[in-house]
């Protein structure tokens, strides 16, 4: 099984949307879930925004099994936050990781488009952060009481990966 990082076209965008509909949105944003149905043009036409399937080849067969999006490009400081989801079904098989790889070595270095990447997850986020760990990228703030998941509030953690981090591993 090969693992792809590739654009996604707008059917994909929205098979995924409904594949995900049911899904504990609260768990995986802490931003209103209405902002998450974007419209998939006005999105990419902002600079610097990528929405990308995660997809499983096997021969010919080529499955949806994921999405990162890249998305608050800053030209200035060549930084850009991102966001993922894997379906359920291929998760614990290492196939974010995989493909979070892909991203990293294309996007970031000192020869690349970007000197660092940055994520945003929930302080109970087990696996998000565990998965941002093993990629090596570190914690470099807390965002107190930002992340309200059943009336509650919990904090949100910010995590970063630069050029300089992978100059050094």
């Amino acid at each position: 099984m090969k693992i792809e990082l590739k654009p996604m076209p707008p059917e994909d965008a929205a098979l995924f949307r409904e594949l995900t509909q049911n899904c504990d949105f609260a768990l995986t944003t802490c931003r209103p879930v209405s902002t998450r149905r974007m419209d998939y043009d006005t999105f990419l036409a902002k600079p610097g925004n990528a929405m990308l399937g995660v997809y499983l080849r096997e021969g010919a067969d080529r499955i949806l099994a994921g999405q990162v999006t890249v998305f608050d490009y800053n030209p200035r400081n060549r930084s850009a936050e991102f966001g993922y989801r894997l379906l359920e079904a291929y998760q614990g098989r290492g196939i974010m990781r995989a493909a979070l790889g892909i991203l990293i070595d294309a996007a970031v270095g000192d020869d690349k488009p970007l000197n660092k990447l940055y994520a945003q997850t929930a302080a109970f986020n087990e696996k998000s952060i565990a998965l941002l760990t093993a990629l090596g990228f570190h914690r470099d703030a807390v965002l107190r009481e930002h992340h309200e998941r059943g009336g509650a509030l919990y904090d949100d953690w910010v995590f970063s990966l630069t050029a300089g981090d992978l100059r050094i591993s």
